[in-house]
């Protein structure tokens, strides 16, 4: 049995408002070229369709348009949610996609439920796929054990019950099928890009590599934008099908083909993903930035740079953008040292990032440190205040 194991799409994208989703749909092009070539028997989304819970049209078009033609190829999905998408939307539209062969799981649920997906293949064999989307530590922890369970008691309870998931979902696995765990989550150890959600990539609420158990022939994983197989050899990230970006510039890009049989460990092949527009950071001093523009004037992409002055120069990236029209992000180390070093602020300096700013404003002000519930609690208004 061959599967394909892709994930982290982030359909709908902007990078400083450029949209990526034709550069997404491009690799997703690949992929279903791939799964037509090699004849595969299912295709596994491990979360992340969307880089938004309310994505733009032409987002939900590109992914629509790639189940379509492998429903038009008998072609099976399971797409999970992850913490990008909504999981509700997602429920929402599983009962019809089920009727294209297209099994979409937003919320985590036992073997029971649902969360245990079926698929009798072309060849007649039985593919057994536990399905689990994004879980919040909200979902598990009530207000009180948010705010009064110390960090490790939270981490305690958060993998305890994602492990019991499992054990439930796997109990429903057979010798005479291929069995498959997929999951959209972090698992601590892990190696990120730095381009994933920083709250949700903590390892706070990350889970043991040992809570997949020994069940499955392969865990498809998605969450990390980097591909990697972890300390269970049977787990694997495939990984972003694009930069999504700048901390992946230079990363390579792929996706995984699994060969599976009933009773025996899978094997991956990583299958490598041509990039449209492949992103790149420039580091620089000014003295020198006129002829690494020049270099740069046939690169095909996207371009960041990050400028060192030796004194403020204003006007700067509109002078980048006017020789290179690419140049999505321009960057000057001087302008940030001079105005962190001279203007401070109780909460610190103005370059922090805001967990550090919170913390801090607690040395400051409170004379301790914020605890790990509070900031956590802070980390995700924040990012539920940016969307």
């Amino acid at each position: 049995m061959k599967l394909i194991h892709t994930a982290d799409w982030h359909l709908g994208k902007h990078l400083h408002r450029q949209d990526r989703t034709p550069e997404i749909a491009f690799a997703l092009d690949q992929i279903l070229d791939t799964a037509l070539e090699h004849d595969v028997d299912a295709v596994i989304v491990a979360g992340d369709i969307f880089d938004k819970k309310n994505p733009p049209a032409n987002a939900y078009k590109v992914a629509f348009d790639f189940f379509k033609r492998l429903a038009d190829a008998n072609i099976p999905v399971v797409a999970l949610a992850g913490n990008h998408d909504s999981g509700e939307w997602i429920e929402g539209a599983a009962g019809f996609c089920s009727l294209l062969g297209i099994h979409m799981i937003g919320r985590p649920v036992g073997a029971k439920d649902g969360g245990l997906i079926q698929i009798r293949t072309r060849s007649g064999e039985l593919l057994r796929v536990a399905a689990v989307p994004f879980v919040s530590e909200r979902w598990l922890l009530d207000h009180d054990e948010i705010w009064e369970r110390d960090p490790s008691e939270q981490s305690g309870v958060f993998r305890e019950a994602l492990q019991y998931l499992f054990k439930d979902l796997a109990t429903e696995f057979r010798h005479d099928s291929v069995n498959v765990l997929t999951a959209h989550a972090m698992v601590s150890g892990a190696l990120l890009s730095n381009s994933e959600s920083k709250h949700h990539s903590s390892e706070a609420f990350s889970l043991l590599a040992e809570s997949f158990g020994a069940a499955a022939h392969y865990v498809a994983l998605g969450h990390v934008h980097k591909p990697q197989q972890l300390a269970n050899p049977l787990a694997r990230y495939c990984g972003s099908p694009v930069q999504i970006d700048f901390g992946e510039a230079d990363e390579a890009k792929s996706f995984n083909l699994v060969e599976c049989e009933a009773g025996l460990p899978a094997s991956v092949t990583q299958i490598p993903l041509r990039l449209s527009q492949p992103l790149k950071v420039v580091r620089c001093h000014h003295k020198d930035l006129d002829d690494r523009m020049e270099e740069h004037k046939g690169f095909h992409g996207w371009l960041r740079f990050d400028v060192e002055l030796d004194s403020p120069r204003p006007a700067l990236k509109d002078y980048v953008q006017s020789v290179l029209a690419n140049a999505l992000h321009v960057d000057s180390s001087t302008a940030r040292t001079t105005v962190s070093a001279s203007v401070r602020t109780d909460a610190g300096d103005l370059n922090m990032s805001p967990e550090a700013s919170l913390r801090e404003y607690y040395r400051l002000r409170k004379k301790s440190e914020p605890t790990e519930a509070l900031t956590s609690a802070f980390l995700t208004l924040l990012e539920n205040a940016s969307r």
